[in-house]
């Protein structure tokens, strides 16, 4: 028998074995299952089948359901993709964690506990994602719909902040224009033609992020032209979203004057951006720490009372310090 932890995290759900440092590849053989929803025909595609075909069919096309649980028909849609999730992993399981957003409200999180009941799911524990990247510093994320700065002290979560619309999904749009404009001068190929093309340029985006992280400059072929991509300009392309993350990271800081230094501890997403840690850096003047998507989940593990005799004594709860299990601060559902 095995305990998993499950990360709710809307630019990809993602799960990890216990003893484990890798996520399991359950989405057509991806570690990530983004929160897209495709309905055609009475038919529900989820994860990436459903993104793969959001610039075709956007109009079918739902990727808000896990940004918005509470509103309706949100439910129906994260309880398929939870259900698709849990069909491939559930064998063997005798107990599951989750990490959970910082911006989730206590009715979210009982829609979300519904969903794990009705699926007979084993849940144990939701845990906000920011407790398990640090015990004293700002946890930046952002999300499709939204970004979130959360500041955690002593191990507490004392104060989450949200920003709408300056999500991934907005990020995704400013390089887009960037790469269209791109290929148009160096080649006169516009990917922006075709809905077709369109989704090709969004589908590359991971691939080109990849390659970015370890090297300065990557190559992109799409309609059988290619140009050449450097991190210097898919920087530039997201400045004014830069300048904003940094301008709402600062005013969570300003506002929340503690003694010593508060670093600023970027989420996987945010992690790949090129140019946001050195802009954060040079501007907060404070240490920024990246992640990896296995960062939250690698780490819940610890975090998690597993030391207890019997965890959380039958009660599911919602844990939002790193000894809420001990000292009483945790939230039961």
């Amino acid at each position: 028998m095995s305990i998993l932890a499950i990360e709710i995290h809307d630019t990809g759900l993602r799960v990890m074995e216990q003893h484990s440092n890798t996520l399991l590849p359950f989405d057509l053989g991806k570690p990530l299952s983004p929160g897209f929803a495709l309905n055609e025909d009475r038919e529900t595609s989820i994860g990436h089948m459903a993104a793969k075909q959001a610039s075709i069919q956007p109009l079918h096309i739902n990727n808000r359901f896990w940004d918005q649980l509470s509103t309706e028909g949100a439910g129906e849609l994260a309880f398929k993709h939870l259900s698709y999730l849990w069909q491939q992993v559930h064998a063997g399981v005798e107990s599951v964690l989750f990490a959970v957003p910082s911006h989730m409200t206590p009715h979210e999180l009982g829609i979300l506990h519904g969903i794990c009941k009705e699926l007979h799911l084993p849940v144990k524990s939701f845990v906000a994602s920011p407790i398990t990247m640090t015990t004293s510093g700002v946890h930046l994320d952002i999300m499709l719909h939204r970004s979130t700065m959360t500041l955690i002290q002593h191990g507490d979560l004392s104060l989450s902040h949200s920003e709408p619309s300056i999500g991934w999904l907005a990020l995704q749009r400013q390089w887009t224009k960037g790469i269209q404009n791109e290929f148009v001068r160096a080649t006169r190929f516009d990917p922006m033609h075709s809905a077709e093309s369109e989704q090709c340029l969004a589908d590359s985006l991971p691939l080109l992020l990849e390659n970015l992280n370890t090297m300065d400059t990557t190559e992109l072929n799409l309609g059988g032209y290619t140009i050449h991509i450097t991190r210097g300009m898919m920087s530039e392309w997201a400045h004014s979203l830069i300048a904003k993350w940094c301008a709402a990271t600062h005013g969570v800081l300003e506002q929340n004057p503690v003694e010593g230094e508060m670093p600023v501890i970027l989420s996987s997403s945010a992690s790949q951006i090129p140019g946001l840690r050195r802009v954060l850096e040079k501007q907060l003047n404070t240490t920024v720490k990246t992640s990896t998507h296995s960062d939250v989940l690698r780490n819940l593990f610890t975090v998690w009372p597993a030391q207890l005799e019997e965890p959380l004594s039958g009660q599911v709860t919602y844990q939002t310090a790193l000894i809420a299990q001990k000292d009483g601060e945790a939230t039961n559902i």
